[in-house]
């Protein structure tokens, strides 16, 4: 089995709830990337603008796992500034890659302005090795916690079913 470390990045917990379950799934170590950073709106601006930003330092070498999976939300169409910090940090490091999103848009809508499939060709563009994959679970079947459009669908234990535990279980069993 594949040492492999699981790195998330998450605001509202959805990106975080996927890395603890896959994290146990895959008996993998589990690290939060931590911006050093901790301003909302300037990391919704540098990420709009493409600037990578530093992050907190990790408490482990890059170099000790097989595998590294990186799990982070996409914002306003964009690789997070700390996470492509991360990615043009390490990926002369790191020769097996798994990028995975839980993201508002659907397949509908993955190519459009905000949709996912960009992301994935940008971050396979950082790397020189052909290990890269990269995985999407949409909260688009989830409702929102309230009215407010401001508001992001919330996945909990509760919620955890249906087309979002089938597309969970589809990554999973790549990856093991």
């Amino acid at each position: 089995m594949k040492k492999t470390l699981i790195l998330y990045f998450s605001k509202t917990g959805n990106n975080r709830f996927v890395a603890e379950k896959l994290s146990k799934d895959l008996a993998a170590e589990l690290i939060e990337i931590k911006p050093k950073l901790n301003n909302f709106f300037l990391l919704i601006l540098m990420s709009g603008l493409k600037i990578p930003s530093g992050f907190k330092k990790l408490s482990i070498d890059i170099k000790n796992y097989d595998r590294v999976i990186l799990i982070s939300p996409i914002w306003i169409g964009r690789l997070l500034s700390p996470v492509r910090g991360f990615v043009k940090k390490y990926k002369d490091s790191i020769n097996d890659f798994t990028f995975i999103s839980v993201c508002g848009s659907g397949s509908e809508d993955k190519d459009g302005k905000y949709g996912y499939e960009n992301i994935f060709k940008e971050v396979k563009n950082y790397f020189s090795t052909n290990k890269i994959q990269c995985f999407e679970i949409s909260t688009k079947s989830l409702n929102k916690t309230s009215q407010s459009p401001k508001d992001l669908p919330i996945i909990s234990e509760d919620n955890f079913n249906g087309e979002i535990k089938e597309r969970y279980d589809e990554i999973l069993e790549i990856l093991k």
